[in-house]
C-alpha cells in the first residue's frame, strides 16, 4: 500500500520492510505513541512509476492510496482513497508494459474440461478456450499464453501451485467463477444479445473463468465499459498443438519478451508496428490448420513479396504509427495522456494514406473510413495544441478558441497580469512617490511598498498590510481583486482543461454505430478507435518484409 503524503508515496509497517530492499531505498521509522516506532519507506511522487514497476516485476500487487480532495480546502486530515490497484496482469500504462501481450489468465478446473480465459487489459483482447482436463493440456496452454498473472480459485490451490510456478497468482473465492453471470456481463460489454456468434456460448468452464477475470479487473479499479472488449473463442481444432519442448526446439521461447536469438524474436523484431508484432506472435504461437485462412494469409504475403516498391511505400506509411490498441485501452480507462491523444490524431491523419496504398491490391482492399473517424480527427485537431505537454498537471493542452470558458480564464489572467505590471508606474505618477514599488511574496501576495519618508503622500485608499524597518507595505481593493485573478487562474485553467480532456476521451470511446465491421474479433466493439484498429490490421500492420507481412 502506497500512501500519498505530500511529494512522496510512503509505505508503512511490513510493507515498508518488504519494499525497501526491493527498491534499494532507506528503511526509516516514525514514532507512533511513546516507545513505539513504525517502519516506513518512501519514494518521490514524480518518479513513483519506476519504483512501482520494480515491485510489479517482483510479482507484487500495489495499491495507490491518493489524496482525493484539495489540501487547501480540507479540514483536518486530507481525505484519501485507494484509486488504483496495480498487478502484473492488469496494468495499462506504457511505463509498466513491454511490447508483447500482457495476459491476466484465469483457470477454471472442471471434470469434463478445464476453462481458460486470457485478458490483456492494455488492449481489451479477451480470449476464451477450453482444454482436456489434464495437467499436461493445461500446462501447454499456459506455456503458450505466457501469463503475467494467474487468477485461480482457492479450492484449486493445491493442484495449481505446481503449474503456476513463479507466475504471480491471485487466489480468489470460488463464487467468482460464475458462468451465468459472465454471459450477462459479456453481452452488456459487447453490445450483443447472444454469445452464439463468438462460438463460446456452450463453454461454461471458459465463461466462468472470464467472469473471474472481470471481477479481478473490477477489484483493480479498471473501468470496463461497453465497446472496450474484443472477445474471441479459440477452438483447439483450428490450430496446431505445440507442446513446450516443441516450442523450445522451434525457437518460440516461453518468455513473454522473446530475444533476438530465437525464431520468434528474429521475426517479431522485423514488424513495423507494435500491433503487428503482437499479431505475428499470435500467429507463431498458433499455427493454422484450416486451409481457407491459410490461403488467405499466404495471398497477402504473395502480393507484398511481388511488389517491393509498393511494399516499401506501405512500410513507410506504417512506420511510426502509434500503438492504437493500447492508446484505446488507456483512453477507455481514463488513464490516457495528452500525448496519447496527439498520437491518435497522427494515426487518424495517416490512415487514409495507408488505405490508398493498400487499395492497390484486392487482397488488402481496405474498408471505407467511417464518417465518425473524420469527425474525431477534426475534433482532435481543433482541440489540441501542436506540442502538447506530457501530462495534464500544468495545463497547456488546448488551443485558444476551442473553449470559451477556458479562453475567459486565460484572458482574465493575462489582463490582470498586465494591469499589475503597469501599476507601479501608474501609482508613482498619481501619488508623486518616485520610490514606490510593487512587489510579491508567498505570504502576503502582491503589495505596494513605500518608505517612511513618503508616508505623508500615501493615498487614502491604501490599506496597511505590513510594517518594515524602512517603510510600509500596502494593498488596495483593486490590487487584491487582480491578485485573486492571477493566483486562482492557474488552478482554474488546469481544472477546466481536465474537464475538457475527460469529455474528449469519452467522445473517443463513445459507441458509434457502424464504426467497426462485423467480424468475430471485433463484434460488439464499435468505438472509433476500434474501427482504426480493425482497419490497420486488415491492411497488414506487420508488413516489414516478404516473410513477415500481415
Amino acid at each position: 500500500m502506497l500512501f500519498r503524503l505530500g511529494d512522496f508515496y510512503e509505505t508503512f509497517g511490513e510493507d515498508a520492510e518488504r519494499a525497501a530492499p526491493l527498491l534499494g531505498i532507506t528503511l526509516t521509522s516514525r514514532e507512533l505513541g511513546k516507545g513505539h516506532r513504525v517502519p516506513m519507506a518512501g519514494v518521490p511522487y514524480h518518479a513513483f512509476e519506476s519504483y512501482v514497476g520494480r515491485l510489479l516485476k517482483a510479482g507484487l500487487r500495489v495499491a495507490l492510496c491518493d489524496q482525493v480532495e484539495d489540501a487547501a480546502a480540507a479540514r483536518g486530515l486530507v481525505r484519501r482513497e485507494v484509486v488504483r490497484v496495480l498487478s502484473p496482469g492488469t496494468v495499462v500504462e506504457d511505463a509498466y508494459l513491454e511490447g508483447g501481450t500482457n495476459y491476466a489468465v484465469a483457470v477454471c478446473l472442471r471434470s469434463h474440461y478445464h476453462g481458460i480465459a486470457a485478458l490483456d487489459c492494455s488492449t481489451g483482447e479477451l480470449a476464451l478456450l477450453r482444454v482436456e482436463p489434464t495437467d499436461g493440456a493445461l500446462r501447454d496452454e499456459l506455456a503458450r499464453l505466457r501469463p503475467a498473472e494467474l487468477v485461480a480459485s482457492e479450492v484449486d490451490r493445491p493442484r495449481l501451485l505446481a503449474l503456476a510456478g513463479s507466475t504471480p497468482t491471485s487466489w480468489v473465492e470460488p463464487q467468482d467463477f460464475d458462468a451465468r453471470a459472465a454471459v450477462d456481463r459479456l453481452q452488456t460489454l459487447l453490445g450483443v444479445e447472444t454469445l452464439a456468434a463468438f462460438g463460446c456460448d456452450e463453454w461454461p468452464e471458459a465463461l466462468a473463468a472470464a467472469h473471474a477475470l472481470l471481477r479481478h479487473a473490477d477489484r483493480s479499479r479498471l473501468h470496463l465499459e461497453p465497446g472496450l472488449l474484443r472477445l474471441h473463442a479459440e477452438h483447439p481444432r483450428a490450430f496446431m498443438h505445440l507442446d513446450p519442448p516443441t516450442r523450445r526446439s522451434l525457437g518460440l521461447g516461453a518468455d513473454r519478451s522473446p530475444s533476438g536469438d530465437d525464431l520468434a524474436g528474429l521475426i517479431v523484431r522485423e514488424a513495423t508496428t507494435a500491433m503487428g508484432a503482437r499479431q505475428l506472435r499470435r500467429w507463431l504461437d498458433q499455427p493454422l490448420r484450416t486451409r481457407g485462412p491459410l490461403e488467405e494469409r499466404l495471398g497477402r504475403v504473395a502480393v507484398l513479396a511481388d511488389d517491393a516498391l509498393a511494399r516499401g511505400q506501405l512500410q513507410a506509411e506504417l512506420r511510426g504509427l502509434p500503438d492504437l490498441e493500447r492508446i484505446a485501452g488507456r483512453t477507455g480507462q481514463g488513464l490516457a495522456t495528452p500525448r496519447d491523444l496527439q498520437a491518435l490524431l497522427k494515426a487518424l491523419r495517416t490512415v487514409p494514406g495507408i488505405g490508398s496504398l493498400a487499395g492497390r491490391w484486392p487482397e488488402l482492399a481496405p474498408p471505407p473510413v467511417p464518417p465518425a473517424l473524420d469527425e474525431l480527427q477534426s475534433a482532435l485537431a481543433s482541440a489540441l495544441v501542436d506540442e502538447v505537454p506530457a501530462t495534464l498537471k500544468d495545463g497547456g493542452v488546448f488551443r485558444p478558441g476551442f473553449d470559451a470558458e477556458l479562453d475567459g480564464i486565460r484572458d482574465g489572467s493575462r489582463a490582470a497580469r498586465e494591469w499589475i505590471g503597469a501599476l507601479e508606474q501608474q501609482e508613482r505618477e498619481r501619488s508623486g512617490i518616485r520610490s514606490l514599488k510593487v512587489g510579491f511574496n508567498q505570504v502576503f501576495g502582491y503589495y505596494l511598498e513605500i518608505s517612511h519618508a513618503n508616508r505623508e503622500a500615501i493615498p487614502a485608499e491604501y490599506v496597511r498590510k505590513q510594517t518594515l524597518v524602512n517603510g510600509e507595505r500596502y494593498v488596495t481593493p483593486e490590487l487584491k481583486e487582480k491578485e485573486t485573478l492571477v493566483l486562482n487562474a492557474r488552478s482554474a485553467m488546469v481544472a477546466r482543461e481536465q474537464t475538457l480532456f475527460g469529455e474528449l476521451c469519452r467522445r473517443i470511446t463513445a459507441a458509434t454505430d457502424g464504426c467497426a465491421p462485423p467480424c468475430k474479433t471485433s463484434l460488439g466493439s464499435r468505438s472509433s478507435v476500434a474501427a482504426i484498429r480493425w482497419s490497420t490490421r486488415r491492411w497488414g500492420l506487420a508488413a516489414s518484409s516478404p516473410t513477415t507481412c500481415g
